[in-house]
């Protein structure tokens, strides 16, 4: 698994990515630092703070992160580097294999750079306070919806097998479940638990998991959602010519 991780990290690191990631990084920082009073007045880093990193975060996690898997996966259908390897012998389910063992390769990266990123604001002035519970929950959210977001995206690519109808499913989707949210989500709860909008309320500590059952209807909800669409990229992977 490690050595495959490698390889697909390898792939994967281009200057668009860095850049793209980069620039990411710096915009999240730039705007959670003007937005951080409590930390940079009072040296206290709490749970305002942490909400307010998590939701530039998300830019991360949801588009930019996404947006590389794109344009990667896709490009090695279209130069033939995918049909060569199945050609000389690698099956269609370890390449598949291949490709979610690279989505919790980028999942457990995100989660190093969002400990970067706190980790730069520590740097930056001496804390009074600092709130390790919503620390240490953060960074396991950070994984686990980096996870569900990216092994979504690799579902797509691996369905489509064009960064272009990758780009419509994707963010046509999060677009609408958006929109739904935004105009049904007060008068139907129900809604609210659509599972982009879910995860991502949770990341950003809007909705916060109180309990096991709460955890455990969260966690029901995403890995569903993931398992459906995880398959249904296998089942149409297997049968399509490449």
């Amino acid at each position: 698994m490690m050595r495959i991780a490698k390889i697909e990290l390898v792939k994967y690191v281009r200057g668009f990515v860095i850049l793209i990631i980069f620039f990411v990084l710096a915009e999240t920082f730039f705007f959670s630092s003007r937005n951080v009073r409590s930390f940079f007045e009072l040296g206290v880093f709490d749970f305002e703070c942490f909400k307010v990193i998590n939701y530039y975060f998300t830019g991360l996690i949801v588009s930019a992160i996404p947006l590389t898997i794109i344009l990667t996966i896709p490009n090695e259908f279209s130069k033939g580097y995918a049909l060569k390897l199945i050609s000389n012998g690698v099956s269609r389910r370890a390449y598949c294999s291949s490709k979610f063992i690279f989505a919790v390769s980028l999942a457990i990266l995100s989660t190093l750079l969002y400990i970067i990123l706190i980790g730069l604001f520590l740097s930056i002035k001496k804390t009074a306070y600092f709130n390790s519970t919503v620390f240490i929950n953060s960074i396991a959210f950070t994984f686990f919806i980096s996870l569900f977001f990216f092994c979504i995206t690799v579902s797509v690519a691996l369905l489509t097998r064009n960064w272009y109808y990758s780009l419509i499913i994707y963010y046509g989707y999060s677009a609408i479940e958006s929109f739904i949210v935004y105009q049904f989500g007060q008068k139907r709860p129900l809604i609210n638990y659509l599972p982009f909008h879910l995860s991502t309320s949770v990341f950003q500590l809007q909705k916060s998991p109180l309990d096991f059952n709460d955890y455990l209807l969260v966690g029901s909800i995403l890995i569903c959602f993931c398992i459906v669409l995880i398959s249904l990229s296998y089942f149409f992977f297997k049968r399509v010519d490449l």
